[in-house]
């Protein structure tokens, strides 16, 4: 059975050629609700629970692509199919009539040559801007890359995977575009406290490795808090748990001058604030990836 706690907002959802379908927007009862911008038709599409194989850094299916869309895809294509027939025109002849001759057709033709001859030329000097354009822009790109920090040299196996170190050390290696969500798997502060767990330390320093090996990362902590008490005191009290962490890995030498620390308050919870076990899983810390400079 999947864990749905291991969810969040905008995974990356695969099929299981391993083929990217979009992303989560919502989960809505037993079903996943993908981002319209990431479908072939610009709606949203749902994939129910049962058809997910497993769920790690990303959400894993056991259907395939045209499960999702296919028949979206195959009705918008027939509706634009049905949309842009056109009916055959009929000119019928007047019988016994002799076909007047139209003198303005000559001046007509001319007139459309003229026009094309100079949509044709103004079209050439757009061509050479552009080519211009796009080669300045070639160059900036090949000097950004030139100018671009080495990513980490941290070995894929220094951190037991599954770890937070493990999952940011392997997002930054790869080819992924940020922004990416990570979550503390053993940072959930007491209740009401902001203060980071003797526990929780060895996850702190690993980041913190982690970090100081790809310095341009920029990034931001967000602290979240249980429904228990107001909201703003909650706003608070994840500001400060984020607050916490941003000071525990300057601690460690990271430059957090690229690092926010953000609230997300009891807003977003992984789990229901109706039980003990619930409400200790809402007061997490996320960790977020947010570009490579």
């Amino acid at each position: 059975m999947i864990d749905r706690a291991k969810i969040r907002e905008h995974m990356e959802v695969k099929d299981r050629n391993g083929d990217l379908l979009g992303r989560v927007d919502a989960i809505e009862g037993d079903r996943l609700k993908l981002t319209r911008r990431d479908s072939p038709d610009g709606q949203h599409h749902y994939v129910s629970m049962s058809d997910i194989d497993r769920v790690d850094t990303h959400i894993h299916l056991r259907t395939d692509r045209a499960a999702v869309f296919g028949a979206a895809a195959a009705g918008a294509g027939a509706a634009h199919a049905a949309g842009s027939a056109i009916p055959p025109l009929k000119n019928p002849a007047v019988d016994h009539a002799k076909p007047r001759r139209n003198y303005m057709l000559p001046w007509v033709l001319l007139g459309l040559a003229i026009l094309g001859l100079i949509l044709a030329l103004s079209q050439c000097g757009r061509d050479g801007e552009e080519e211009r354009a796009a080669a300045v822009a070639r160059d900036q790109a090949a000097q950004q890359q030139a100018n671009a920090v080495a990513p980490a040299t941290i070995a894929p196996g220094a951190y037991q995977q599954g770890t937070l170190a493990y999952d940011v050390n392997q997002y930054i290696m790869s080819n992924a575009r940020p922004e990416r969500t990570f979550t503390f798997g053993n940072l959930n502060f007491d209740t009401g406290r902001a203060d980071i767990r003797d526990v929780e330390q060895s996850d702190i320093a690993q980041l913190a490795e982690v970090l100081k090996a790809n310095p341009a990362i920029r990034a931001a902590v967000v602290g979240y808090a249980d429904a228990r008490g107001s909201s703003a005191a909650n706003a608070t009290l994840g500001g400060r748990r984020a607050n916490a962490v941003v000071r525990a890995l300057q601690e460690r030498g990271v430059n957090t001058a690229n690092i926010e620390a953000r609230t997300g308050g009891e807003l977003n919870p992984t789990a229901a604030n109706t039980t003990a076990q619930g409400q200790a899983e809402n007061r997490r810390t996320e960790f977020i990836i947010l570009a490579r400079q």
